[in-house]
This record gives structure tokens, C-alpha cells and sequence, in this order.
């Protein structure tokens, strides 16, 4: 029996593919509005707190947390946090130290947490105040050998505020889109939650396709085309 198959087009058009790491194809964003003007925009704020960070702030940021990290290239960070600015940092100074990031559920308990810490073989889990002694039951029920730090502690990696911007080292070079990213997990509710691998170039090429989906103004953000440049 034959059959007919149609091909659809996208209403939205081309989109440009990316093969930079998510790590790369940040810096080339955020440089690149930095140089139109605009680093003293917010990039991130804080509904509940009012905290913020500006363009200009968030690469220096990314690299001291980065830097600090406690673990080697390759390895892999839990982030156990609901949403905050810190969150973002954190995540993007995961994936430029050539590291895994796993997001987990803030609302999991000790025994759910346990398991994505074995199961990803976590090397340090960054976490929030409330979520401390949880985390660090975890640790202990997962058997695994992790370090954790809390967001707001003095020595936490990620913070919003630190060292002088112009003291912290350029970002550690990442390699291609290829290489996982992320590693979220899912819900588990017809077994035990599974880790989801997910690449950078897998995140990277999706910005590039909300992009166009949500029509970005100009007036909210720097619209550039895969290549970084403005449009």
C-alpha cells in the first residue's frame, strides 16, 4: 500500500542553526548586547526579594562561580533551589567549568533526592538554607561521596556579589554543542524518574527557536541570528 505524507512548513521561517556550546553561545549574547549599550539592563530579578543583576554583571559572575566550583571537568552538579537570580549563575558556571548540570524537584524528600544524587553521581549539590539538612540527609542515604554549599553562604561558589568583576578570569573554553549539558530528570510516575541527557546545542538551538516562536522585540532584547549578529 503506498502512502502520501505531507510536509508541513514552519509559519515562523528558518532558523539558523547553532553548533556552539550553550556556555558559548551565552558569552556571544550577552557580549554582544553588552556592546549595543545596554549592560546596565536587569537580566535578572528577583519577584520575591527585588535582587537583581545586570547585564554587565552576569559573565563576571558566571566565571567566579565557575571557578569555585569544587569539581573537575566532566563531573556532574545537582542543583537542588527553587527559582532565584542565583539559579541562573549557578547553572551557567555548571556548564562553563565543562561540568553536568542536574536540576532536581526543591520539593523532593531526603529519599527522592537520594536517588538522582546515586543515580547522576552528583559531585556537589548547590542548595538553599531551607532545603540544608534535607540535602544533607541525602547525601547521606545516597551513598555517593558529594560536597554541598548554600546559596547566600560565604562560601558558596555562586553569589550575586564578590570579587571585583575585572579580577575574575575569562570564561574556561567548552567543547562543541555535542556534549551533554543537562541532565533533568523525570517525574517518575509510572516508576522510578529517569535521567533525560540533553546537549548544548539541544538548549542552544531551542532559544533560537523560541525566538522566533514568541517574536522577541527589539525594545526587550537584542535580537542577533545564529551567528551573533545583530538583526
Amino acid at each position: 500500500m503506498n502512502k502520501r505524507w505531507k510536509t508541513y512548513s514552519s509559519p515562523w521561517g528558518t532558523v539558523a542553526k547553532t553548533e556552539l556550546s550553550l556556555c558559548g553561545f551565552l558569552e556571544q549574547r550577552v557580549n554582544t548586547y553588552v556592546a549595543a549599550g545596554f549592560g546596565d539592563k536587569t537580566a535578572l530579578v528577583c519577584g520575591v526579594s527585588g535582587r537583581s543583576l545586570k547585564y554587565g554583571e552576569l559573565l563576571p559572575r558566571i566565571r567566579a562561580a565557575s571557578m569555585a566550583l569544587p569539581v573537575q571537568k566532566g563531573e556532574t552538579v545537582l542543583i537542588h533551589s527553587p527559582n532565584c537570580p542565583e539559579y541562573a549563575v549557578a547553572f551557567q558556571g555548571i556548564l562553563s567549568k565543562g561540568c553536568v548540570a542536574s536540576t532536581s524537584n526543591p520539593l523532593y524528600t531526603p529519599q527522592e533526592l537520594s536517588y538522582q544524587i546515586r543515580h547522576s553521581q552528583a559531585k556537589h549539590i548547590i542548595t538553599v538554607s531551607m532545603f540544608a539538612d534535607a540535602v544533607k540527609e541525602a547525601i547521606a542515604l545516597s551513598g555517593q561521596p558529594a560536597s554541598f554549599s548554600v546559596l547566600g553562604h560565604p562560601d558558596c561558589p555562586v553569589a550575586l556579589a564578590g570579587a571585583p568583576f575585572d579580577t575574575v578570569d575569562e570564561l574556561p573554553s567548552v567543547e562543541g554543542g555535542d556534549n551533554v549539558a543537562v541532565m533533568p530528570y523525570s517525574s517518575g510516575t509510572t516508576g522510578l524518574p529517569i535521567g533525560v541527557c540533553l546537549s548544548h546545542a539541544n538548549l542552544a538551538n531551542n532559544i533560537l527557536q523560541s525566538e522566533k516562536l514568541f517574536r522577541a522585540r527589539p525594545d526587550i532584547i537584542t535580537v542577533v541570528d545564529g551567528t551573533g549578529a545583530p538583526t
